[in-house]
């Protein structure tokens, strides 16, 4: 038998008397019978006795448990004491590089955006200058391979854009999920009501996932990882 505490007795000696109404209120029901009202008052009354005891256990069981919550709690609250500034500091961190993360993608994405665009360009004059078939057939295929490139840089993941790196290593990344909210309940497809937030997390999920549901707000929501 555990201690409740120093110098405090087991809990059999705490509660001994307990214990032993406790044992004589249970009878042996294996061979009981009703056959009148009275068997049936008698047998309930000794259903009652039982239930009264079985309160009176609690209540002890409540009162000796009451410290070590109490405790738990003190616990508890110390630490989170500490903890949450700690918590906010960090969430504080991540949102100041977030901002700095999406301005660096911005930027980058304009870059390379403007970079295709002179492609492009080049691509198209170089299609106007041709003086022969090999020399178009060439300035076509070049144009092509501008379009390729400029199509991949617009797949370009935000993670590859706004990943921070120091001494040569990733410091703060992204992490993209698509997630959602309910705009317009009343416009929701049958199929989505009740709301199976599963389903539509299924569907919307990955890079090819469903993008519009009337009635949802469909979103890349990132968060900025430590």
């Amino acid at each position: 038998m555990s201690m409740l505490g120093h110098n405090r007795p087991p809990l059999a000696d705490l509660h001994a008397d307990l214990a032993q109404r406790a044992a004589a209120a249970v009878g042996d029901l294996s061979r009981a019978t009703i056959d009148d009202d009275d068997d049936a008052a008698a047998l309930a009354e000794a259903g009652k006795h039982a239930r009264r005891i079985a309160e009176e256990i609690e209540a002890a069981r409540k009162e000796a448990k009451e410290p070590h919550l109490q405790a738990g709690r003190e616990i508890d609250a110390y630490f989170k004491s500490l903890a949450t500034p700690l918590d906010a500091f960090v969430t504080e961190c991540k949102r100041l590089i977030g901002g700095y993360q999406a301005r660096r993608e911005a930027a980058e994405r304009a870059r390379l955006a403007e970079e295709a665009r002179l492609a492009r360009e080049a691509a198209a004059a170089a299609i106007e200058a041709a003086r022969s078939v090999e020399q178009f057939e060439e300035a076509v295929s070049a144009a092509d391979a501008v379009d390729a490139a400029a199509a991949q840089v617009e797949a370009v993941k935000p993670a590859d854009l706004a990943r921070v790196t120091s001494g040569g290593y990733a410091v703060a990344s992204v992490r993209e999920t698509w997630t959602f909210e309910v705009v317009d309940a009343a416009a929701i497809p049958r199929d989505y009501l009740m709301l199976n937030e599963a389903r539509v997390r299924a569907v919307i999920a990955g890079k090819h996932g469903l993008r519009e549901i009337p009635g949802l707000r469909i979103y890349a929501k990132r968060t900025t990882v430590l």
